[in-house]
């Protein structure tokens, strides 16, 4: 695989040869002022592009209606446009209004009903648009206040043509210093441009192929979850990140980790976007998840066992006996033949035995078979108790993992049970 140096094209290496020193002032204390400098300096410039980045949003929006206002003043708006614009709410006389009486029940208007619409700012006072538009009128206004009316309508035209182009000039202005700051911060490369590409990853799945183990993806969207849980939102995305990456290596086949990364590498435009729309929909439905696993522990203030579909998509189902195994118990269908009919007999009984043993509410929301209904009498069990059922449910079969597309959180839990049930039985053995 070539391999592609052009991200480094903008560093700026510097052996601190370049800084002179003082005599008196020993070259590490130069060496922090200089960084300090560097970085005063990009955020000064992180903050004037923020800036301009604003005063160009806010002048989009009033160009546009000041040259519906002046439009309007000289009656060329049309009567769609004053239907579908700031005039919709006008009465059928305000809308037939033009010139200098119309002027003035803008002004008043302004004055005494004014939006609350504003730029998206953080600034303490920040003026409305409205605000914005009434200072221009009121300025235009005292120009030309002195003047006969007929005289005082073309006056405000003209006033407001020159505001108009004035802004639109500044605007041109405000993006090319604009283009120009973004030009200059490209040129250096900062910690927040260093992003861990693809290439980082193959290497990583390439020689560590015990990544692609039965349960690794299950576990990542386990911690993802507990992560959300934890307030941990950029860790839990990460893992969701992760988890799908194995899935979508391991789908591929066996030579899933190549196909993969070379359609991530190579930019694919049809790969990329379905990936990335599948880890930003699993990771809506890990939040949505934990946000209702949330509410759910603060309602009754205390820990809960709760089982997480996969995939939001997965049809869920719980196997739930109908009864005990007939006496007349017969196996049919292909790869039976080689089943003990009686070890069968047994799992089936244990099978009617273990969900007969569960309390009546767990009972009828196996029967009901979603998810939802299951993790509500899961909630209000105690922890270990919940982690008893759990358990019983994997061992019986009732729940199961591979064909309900279902994630337990209490896994490692179980796994140690089973281990140290193992432990005993070769115990009594000896």
């Amino acid at each position: 695989m070539p391999l592609n140096y052009s991200k480094w094209d903008q560093l700026e290496l510097s052996d601190d040869s370049d800084i002179e020193g003082h005599p008196n002032v020993d070259k590490r204390s130069l060496i922090r002022w200089k960084q300090r400098d560097i970085h005063e300096k990009r955020e000064a410039r992180k903050l004037r592009i923020a800036a301009l980045q604003a005063e160009i949003a806010c002048n989009d929006v009033l160009a546009p209606r000041l040259r519906r206002i002046r439009e309007r003043l000289a009656g060329e708006a049309n009567a769609d446009e004053t239907q579908t614009t700031e005039w919709a709410e006008d009465s059928e006389d305000v809308r037939t209004l033009s010139g200098l009486p119309l002027f003035q029940h803008l002004v008043e208007r302004l004055q005494t009903s004014p939006s609350s619409a504003k730029p998206p700012t953080n600034a303490k006072d920040q003026v409305t648009y409205d605000g914005m538009v009434l200072s221009l009128l009121l300025q235009v206004y005292d120009e030309t206040k002195a003047l006969p009316s007929d005289e005082q309508e073309k006056a405000i035209l003209s006033c407001l043509d020159r505001h108009i182009s004035q802004l639109l000039e500044h605007t041109k202005k405000l993006e090319k210093e604009l283009e120009t700051e973004v030009r200059e911060q490209k040129k250096h490369i900062t910690s927040e441009d260093i992003k861990e590409g693809w290439e980082n990853k193959v290497g990583c799945c390439a020689r560590t192929r015990d990544l692609f183990v039965p349960g690794a993806s299950d576990a990542l969207l386990v911690a993802a979850f507990r992560a959300q849980m934890d307030g941990k939102a950029k860790y839990a995305r990460q893992c969701v990140h992760q988890s799908l990456l194995l899935q979508y290596c391991d789908k591929l086949g066996k030579d899933g980790v190549r196909v993969f990364f070379e359609k991530m590498i190579g930019g694919d435009k049809r790969a990329i976007p379905v990936f990335e729309k599948d880890v930003e929909d699993t990771y809506v439905h890990v939040v949505t998840r934990a946000n209702a696993a949330a509410s759910s522990s603060e309602a009754t203030h205390k820990e809960q066992i709760q089982l997480i579909p996969e995939n939001p998509n997965a049809t869920l189902s719980f196997n739930v006996p109908d009864g005990p195994p007939p006496d007349d118990l017969r196996l049919e269908g292909p790869g039976t033949e080689e089943l003990n009919i009686e070890e069968v007999r047994r799992a089936l009984t244990m099978r009617w035995q273990v969900f007969e043993s569960f309390p009546e509410p767990l009972r009828v929301a196996l029967k009901e078979g979603t998810l939802e209904a299951v993790n509500k009498v899961l909630g209000g069990m105690e922890v270990a108790e919940a982690e008893d059922v759990v358990s019983k449910l994997d061992m019986t079969g009732i729940m199961n993992f591979a064909e309900g597309g279902i994630r337990d959180e209490t896994a490692n839990v179980v796994e140690a049970a089973e281990a140290e049930g193992d432990g005993d039985g070769e115990g009594g053995g000896d």
